[in-house]
């Protein structure tokens, strides 16, 4: 977990500090090349994990994440920090997936296994959890050595190294990214699996501080950490009672959380939020990787998560921040394509 960790955190620190340090031209430009890099590295390290094996995929988010970060803590400069984003959403954006199959086929004859996927997940509040603390101790130093905070993504990085386990052997010979498209209705159920958690997810961290409150931001450090306990609760109820049941909990829960943000009820409203994206999101892991049983794995199961996220993080943000509408509109198609989703859902 701590090279997820390590991924999450770098991508969440640099999300928060850009658009403090920068001016917003340049933070709204660094935002979105790390989701550019998450897509391109789903296609690249989804390819060397089919064809050279989940190890060869994860070392190279290893290496590239502890080079781009060392280079970043070293010389800050501008140019610099932007293609270490990009590197850096490129590492992030085939990690996940190497993760989630490793750990698949590591647990894959546990009758828990459900359960214990889900902790890849823990990985998210406990990076945004370490990135906001960093933020709150720096914002007292007037962010002077911001960059040396990158120096824990160097060294949470590297002690994964020891800890990947998964077979090194590759997979086709044959790879092409046309054949691997081939599955592209397992890639659409997939994207309806993640895609409301996506949209949840910046909701409920990002999207809320348009309201500007007193309360907002220890209103979303308290729904983060509640994350602590309910993830796991939940991949525990996905894996005695089923996946598609909890999932549909959190779809209902996503609904509800909309209504009381909507009411300016913000604490419940986030809470809720917070309940419904764990219970969306623990699953997650083994849905995804259940979907595809082929020979391109890694890239299907990295290539769906990346594009949820761009069409549920980025989207419902700038729809509700551009034209006013009742966030329950914008979330409701949402939820109605996830729901269909997890009613497909086995186990």
């Amino acid at each position: 977990m701590s090279l997820t960790v390590a991924e999450w955190f770098a991508f969440f620190y640099l999300s928060q500090v850009a658009f403090i340090l920068f001016p917003p031209a340049i933070g709204s430009l660094l935002f979105f090349l790390g989701f550019a890099g998450r897509f391109l590295g789903s296609m690249v390290l989804g390819y060397f994990g089919d064809r050279f094996g989940t190890r060869a995929s994860l070392v190279i988010t290893v290496l590239t994440l502890v080079s781009s970060s060392l280079v970043v803590s070293l010389v800050p400069s501008t140019p610099l920090v932007a293609v270490f984003r990009v590197i850096q959403g490129f590492s992030l954006g085939g990690e996940w997936g190497g993760a989630s199959v490793a750990l698949s086929e590591a647990f894959s004859s546990s009758r828990f296994r459900v359960f214990l996927l889900s902790f890849i997940q823990l990985a998210v509040p406990i990076a945004l959890i370490l990135s906001t603390g960093a933020v709150l101790f720096l914002s007292s130093r007037h962010f002077e050595d911001w960059n040396y905070a990158l120096l824990l993504v160097v060294l949470l990085s590297l002690l994964s190294i020891p800890l990947i386990k998964a077979p090194s052997r590759g997979g086709r010979e044959g790879y092409n990214l046309a054949s691997a498209l081939k599955e592209w209705k397992g890639i659409l159920h997939a994207v309806g699996i993640k895609v409301s958690e996506s949209a949840n997810f910046y909701i409920f961290t990002s999207f809320v501080f348009s309201f500007a409150t007193a309360s907002v931001s220890s209103d979303v450090l308290i729904s983060v950490l509640t994350q602590l306990v309910t993830m796991p609760l939940f991949g525990y109820l996905a894996n005695q009672v089923g996946r598609k049941e909890v999932g549909l909990i959190g779809i209902a829960l996503f609904v509800v959380g909309a209504a009381l943000l909507e009411s300016r009820l913000l604490l419940p409203g986030e809470l809720v939020l917070s309940l419904s994206d764990s219970a969306l999101y623990s699953p997650q892991s083994s849905i995804l990787v259940d979907l595809f049983k082929g020979e391109y794995k890694h890239t299907n199961v990295n290539l769906s998560y990346q594009l949820a996220s761009v069409l549920g993080g980025s989207l419902p943000p700038l729809v509700l921040s551009f034209t006013g509408y009742p966030i329950v509109y914008v979330v409701l198609p949402y939820a109605l394509i996830t729901a269909l989703s997890f009613l497909k859902v086995k186990g």
